[in-house]
């Protein structure tokens, strides 16, 4: 009864910020703060009360041998005061720890010295704590209060030196010969220390912890007494209990004079780390041959000088990314020598206060990590199945194949690895299983059955899986850049893999977005969606050999006088590559666009390697003009879905176009494949690349992917300005009046990034359709003066000049004739003037108002023409049907604040038809169509010089000939009353103005003549 009152008053005391410390100053002192003097029933010590229960005689035998074997004194230690914590196993926990154990031991006489320390020391806590404040953490400081039920893990008193292996030559990781680097050179992490036929290692030098899921902790993180069976393997049936290193604590809170006893049900054995559990388990073994190529026996010098007697003392660590922290975060990239890792972990498996650092204040004590740790056996029935490619790139017929991630190379085996290592155990609770994230951040769909058992850890919780949970990467689009990024793709590869890692700003996330996956299910039904409705891409790789064929866009221009805005540079073309710093990086040689080959490109001088403009490479924390266009490479050479035959154009991510050469006949499997893929720049040549190997993942993945080795798709050199306003396209000409007499025309985009040529102004980074109307109809419009042209503007323009002119030789004039012979003032000279003026004033007030109106009619009629979204003859169907019929334009309805749209119908195979506003239909050219192009701002603001080097922005227009205009208001509508330029008696009015005030232009000088004067014909 005492000891229960008691432990209220202990809990009560618990609340507040120094409960630990109160607690252990009570017992240390022996004495209780709320009475006086010494409790009769507070108890012996803690080894008086094992001895007098008499059936600890295992426990005490192994203090006791501690003491006698190492002079510890741990008997004289828990007889006297203190303040510990004792996890303790009776006699018949001891008969059944013999009887199976994961060290084989059957006996006490067959422990060893280290393992007697391990199991004592690893079940004492050097404080004194109640069963229910184990799971509290200790406030911070005086003004912070304890974290109640936050505490899952604790350090034990085992220190480092319990147990030092030595390891001998056998043992180290296995050298494969077919791991081999980029230059082919053998890769191993162990080489310093082969010679050498033992290795003194610590497996980690930081203080092993125990796991306790207490009561308290397991309801705040809301722990079912299903979850702690089945993480338990069925040892525990409710999460009322509190369990030690896995043993339920079957009596709690035996209170002594020094501390406090816990009684458990089985022999609490201790932890090992991640690391060592694995490399312990049978069923592990090819995953851990995984792990520890990953693993480097670390110098230590600390550690050989403390343990070392004049040898060398090393750590086992794992190369990883650490663990977020701002110092001291753990993280080892590289050897002694400096020899960079490439390929790292997330976190370092064998260390025991293994935690993921974060704002809040995380620490060790809060959580520990997760691993889905697959079976030999699971390891092989995936490469017979789904890994069946794995097994043949990589497998050997000796081993069946099954040897394959043994001989794949390290960043092929990283996206495994990284997918089956968790930070956080407590969000990986069988009940929150339906949380548990892949590498894409996309549900793992982990199940109950699909885990054979549950290792627990020092540092973490291994569910032993009887199925390999598939990394995102082998079932991407991404995946042909793994398995061939040691050779051919190295180039693709390194610059997706460092771009979508590096912390820069400008990082593109190539990596994260290639690897997303797209929704299977229906998250209201659970049913499977088809693939044809998923949202899958297609990706087109070109090989290193391909990509030494990429002409700079940034020198298009920089070719022959017909090609060129003034005085400019050389053309080039990029071989890409990757350096020795795991960075693509290239090379720039001269380009002859005068001298083409058979498919119309420029000849590439492999012998003329240009140094100016140079090529700047990637750091890791900079992005140069290498990987501008690399980074143009990739999203132009990414579709948003799948190919589907017989659908021919369809839009990359950059905006530009990806066309499709499909074979005529099926395949085994019925189908038409594709055999060739270009760009702008191949279409217009009249080519396609050959697709040599593809492959498909869009069963159990997001897409489809292309190898192609011959080049890139790259752009057209082709601009909208240079297509719209090409003397050879005469149905273009009276649409290209239109638009030079717009606002639309500049060669930079008013912020210093010049242009590759003429630039429309109203074009942004993005992707548009250009429908020209005929040159007949458009005059056919003009003739019936609903639309003006720039020549009449020019004729206001010079009559507003003359009637200027004429207003202000009124003024001169007046001042001459309004005085009479006695300077008397002449009224009526004055009243005519006033007259007359007026009258000039009200008539450049009118012209100058119906210029604006012309100008605000012609804008609006060139801007309508020009359309968000590029849409293609050969593309896909666009119907109302399909909701995607409708688009805006880029004409302005002032009226209403809105873009006036365009509303479109497209079967393939048929007629494009267009509605306007004004509900005419209009119907594109089944010849003149599809017209590529791109226009292009770079980061320089001139090309007579070397300034520009990368991309800065551009946008992808299509444009198509189309039969009659298209107009973006309704006639006679009265929010656009203001366009009284339909009006003919309107024209008329202006053409008088004009005809009034126009003033001739100066004539050519005459051969040995005078220039004459303009002929001026307003009214005097």
């Amino acid at each position: 009864m005492k000891n229960g009152i008691l432990k209220r008053r202990l809990t009560h005391i618990a609340g507040s910020a120094s409960a630990v410390i109160l607690l252990g100053g009570m017992l240390t002192s022996c004495k209780d703060d709320l009475l006086t003097g010494m409790p009769d029933w507070l108890g012996s010590s803690i080894y008086e009360e094992l001895e007098s229960r008499g059936n600890f005689t295992q426990t005490l035998k192994l203090i006791n041998d501690l003491d006698e074997e190492t002079g510890s004194g741990y008997a004289k230690m828990l007889g006297l005061t203190g303040s510990k914590t004792v996890f303790a196993a009776d006699d018949d926990s001891w008969a059944e720890f013999y009887k199976n154990n994961s060290w084989g031991v059957k006996s006490y006489d067959e422990l060893s010295l280290a393992q007697k320390k391990l199991l004592f020391k690893s079940n004492m806590i050097n404080s004194a704590y109640l069963v229910e404040l184990l799971g509290n953490i200790p406030a911070e400081s005086s003004t912070t209060d304890p974290i109640e039920g936050a505490c899952m893990r604790r350090h034990s008193s085992v220190d480092i030196s319990d147990s030092i292996p030595i390891i001998t030559k056998d043992m180290y990781p296995v050298v494969n010969e077919k791991r081999v680097d980029k230059e082919g050179k053998q890769i191993d992490w162990w080489s310093e220390v082969r010679d050498r036929d033992s290795l003194m290692i610590f497996m980690d030098n930081s203080v092993a912890t125990m796991i306790h899921f207490m009561p308290k902790f397991m309801q705040n993180n809301r722990i079912t007494d299903d979850d702690v069976e089945f993480m338990t393997n069925g040892g525990i049936k409710t999460n009322a209990d509190a369990f030690v290193n896995g043993k339920v604590v079957k009596e709690a809170d035996v209170t002594c004079q020094n501390g406090y006893i816990h009684v458990t049900d089985g022999v609490p054995v201790p932890m090992d780390n991640m690391a060592n559990v694995i490399a312990g388990n049978p069923n592990f073994s090819m995953y851990n041959r995984l792990l520890d190529r990953f693993s480097y026996p670390y110098y230590d010098l600390t550690l050989s000088a403390r343990y070392g007697d004049g040898d060398s003392v090393f750590i086992k660590r794992y190369f990883n990314e650490g663990n977020g922290a701002q110092t001291d975060n753990h993280a080892l990239d590289q050897t002694r020598d400096g020899k960079k890792a490439n390929e790292k972990l997330p976190y370092d498996p064998g260390w025991n206060e293994l935690y993921r650092y974060s704002a809040s204040g995380n620490t060790y004590q809060h959580d520990g990590a997760m691993m889905l740790v697959p079976t030999d056996d699971a390891m092989k029935s995936y490469l017979d199945n789904d890994g069946s490619d794995l097994k043949e790139r990589y497998g050997t017929a000796a081993a069946n194949g099954y040897d394959a991630l043994d001989n794949a190379p390290d960043n092929v085996i990283l996206p495994l690895m990284q997918n089956t290592m968790h930070w956080s155990l407590k969000l990986a609770i069988p009940s929150t299983f339906n949380n548990i994230k892949n590498t894409a951040s996309e549900d793992m769909e982990v199940s109950k059955s699909d885990i054979n058992y549950v290792h627990w850890a020092s540092n973490g919780v291994i569910y032993e899986t009887n199925k390999v949970y598939v990394a995102p990467e082998y079932v991407s689009v991404y995946y042909p850049c793994i398995i061939r990024g040691d050779a051919d793709l190295s180039v693709m590869y390194s610059t997706i893999y460092n771009d979508g890692l590096t912390s820069n700003s400008n990082s593109e996330g190539f990596r994260a977005y290639l690897i997303n996956m797209p929704v299977k299910k229906n998250p209201q039904t659970g049913v499977e969606i088809p693939i044809s409705e998923r949202n899958l891409y297609s990706f087109i790789i070109p090989t290193n050999n391909a990509l030494a064929h990429y002409y700079d866009p940034v020198s298009y221009k920089r070719t022959n006088t017909d090609r060129t805005l003034g005085e400019v540079s050389t053309a080039c073309a990029y071989v890409f590559k990757v350096n020795n710093k795991g960075f693509v990086d290239a090379d720039a040689y001269k380009v002859d666009w005068n001298n083409l080959d058979e498919k119309g490109r420029g000849y590439i001088d492999l012998e003329d390697k240009l140094t100016s403009p140079a090529p700047v490479a990637e750091t890791g924390s900079s992005k140069g003009s290498v990987f501008n266009h690399m980074k143009d490479i990739i999203n132009s050479s990414l579709a948003l879905s799948l190919f589907e035959y017989p659908q021919k154009f369809y839009q990359s991510k950059a905006g530009g176009p990806i066309i499709v050469d499909w074979s005529e006949e099926t395949d085994a499997n019925g189908e038409h494949k594709v055999t060739g893929l270009a760009g702008s720049f191949q279409y217009e040549r009249g080519y396609y690349v050959p697709v040599t190997e593809e492959f498909n993942k869009s069963r159990e993945g997001n897409g489809r992917s292309y190898v192609v080795e011959e080049e890139p798709l790259m752009s057209t050199t082709l601009s909208p300005y240079s297509a719209i306003t090409d003397a050879n396209r005469p149905e273009f000409q009276a649409f290209a009046s239109l638009l030079e007499g717009c606002k639309f025309i500049s060669s930079d985009d008013g912020a210093s990034h010049v242009s590759m040529d003429k630039a429309l102004s109203i074009l942004n980074n993005y992707h548009y359709t250009i429908y020209v109307p005929t040159s007949s109809s458009i005059e056919a419009l003009i003739a019936a003066h609903k639309l003006p042209i720039s020549d009449d503007r020019d004729l206001i323009s010079n009559a507003v000049a003359g009637l200027e002119e004429y207003i202000d030789e009124l003024a001169n004039q007046v001042e001459k004739d309004m005085y009479d012979d006695n300077n008397d003032t002449i009224f009526s000279v004055w009243e005519q003037y006033v007259a007359e003026r007026d009258a000039a004033k009200a008539e450049l007030a009118f012209i100058l108002h119906e210029d604006t109106v012309m100008t605000e009619v012609m804008e609006n009629f060139v801007s309508y023409h020009i359309q968000d979204n590029a849409i293609y003859i050969d593309g896909e169907e666009h119907s109302a049907a399909k909701d995607n019929n409708v688009y805006e334009s880029a004409c302005l309805d002032t009226a209403t604040t809105r873009y006036a749209k365009i509303y479109v119908d497209y079967t393939p195979g048929g007629q494009m038809t267009l509605t306007d506003n004004n509900g005419g239909k209009h119907h594109v050219d089944p010849n003149v169509n599809n017209i590529l192009t791109r226009q292009y701002y770079f980061n320089g603001s001139s090309l007579s010089n070397n300034s520009c080097t990368e991309i800065f922005s551009s946008a992808y227009a299509v444009i198509h000939l189309i039969d009659t205009p298209m107009m973006p208001f309704k006639d006679g509508d009265p929010k656009h009353a203001d366009n009284g330029y339909y009006n003919p008696a309107t024209y008329a009015k202006v053409m008088d103005i004009v005809n009034k005030y126009y003033t001739e232009p100066a004539q050519e000088e005459n051969p040995g003549g005078a220039t004459p004067s303009p002929v001026k014909r307003h009214k005097r």
